[in-house]
């Protein structure tokens, strides 16, 4: 009950905030606000992304991509739930960035607290320049998120988070910290022998996350399975997972 609601509470938000911007856009439109227009486009359309890309992932319709090469396999999260989120997040940078380059000069239809909003234009400038790296870190990996398994390690990316280590310096794999419930969406988390705990959202891989979590958790305790990872076997061992979750 309590995710259910935490759920509706979510999309409540989110399709309340895309209503607002869309019907902003139309009114902005007709008063010949073109520049307002792009700010708040962008914004519903990555509220509407975000939406679908939740629709998708708590629905479980997902399904994982991935590479082999002579040093691992490479898994990615579902092509449509991955696209959804890069462009829906793009799509808000853009429309933060042309908040921030022209809100200043007056050519932005939105009000703002008159007591604030100087902090409102320097926390769009920052939110800019961290849209461009986190926008360069996308591409550049190749995606929203990576899980990459090689014989000897491994490495994850998501977000501006990272976590690479050797299978050896791993301590648990699990599916909550350690104490603690499991969280709102279904992730991995990854103990180090120095007591570091990372953490990975995986429900966007495979159908509630399970298993992708039991593939590394599969050759985190079977070392002498890693062969697998650089002939393909380990991508029909995922696809077992899944069948069986």
């Amino acid at each position: 009950m309590k995710n259910f609601l935490v759920v509706a509470f979510f999309f409540s938000v989110l399709d309340g905030l895309a209503i607002v911007a869309i019907w902003w856009a139309i009114v902005s439109f007709a008063h010949g606000e073109y520049l307002t227009v792009v700010v708040v486009t962008g914004f519903a359309f990555a509220f509407l992304c975000l939406t679908a890309s939740l629709v998708l992932v708590m629905r479980g319709k997902v399904k994982p991509s991935a590479d082999v090469s002579d040093r691992g396999t490479t898994i990615r999260p579902d092509r449509v739930v991955g696209g959804l989120v890069k462009w829906g997040t793009i799509g808000a940078y853009l429309a933060l960035a042309t908040f921030a380059i022209f809100a200043p000069l007056g050519k932005i239809d939105i009000p703002l607290p008159p007591g604030n909003r100087q902090y409102i234009l320097i926390v769009a400038f920052a939110g800019t320049i961290w849209g461009i790296v986190d926008v360069w870190r996308t591409f550049k990996r190749g995606g929203v998120s990576f899980i990459k398994l090689g014989a000897g390690g491994f490495d994850m990316s998501q977000g501006s988070s990272s976590m690479n280590g050797d299978w050896d310096d791993v301590v648990a794999v699990t599916d909550r910290r350690p104490g603690k419930s499991a969280p709102f969406r279904a992730m991995i988390f990854v103990k180090f022998r120095d007591e570091r705990i990372r953490s990975l959202v995986v429900d966007s891989y495979t159908p509630g996350g399970d298993a992708v979590r039991r593939l590394v958790r599969y050759y985190w305790i079977n070392p002498d399975k890693r062969d697998e990872l650089t002939d393909g076997r380990a991508v029909e061992r995922l696809a077992e997972f899944v069948g069986t979750a």
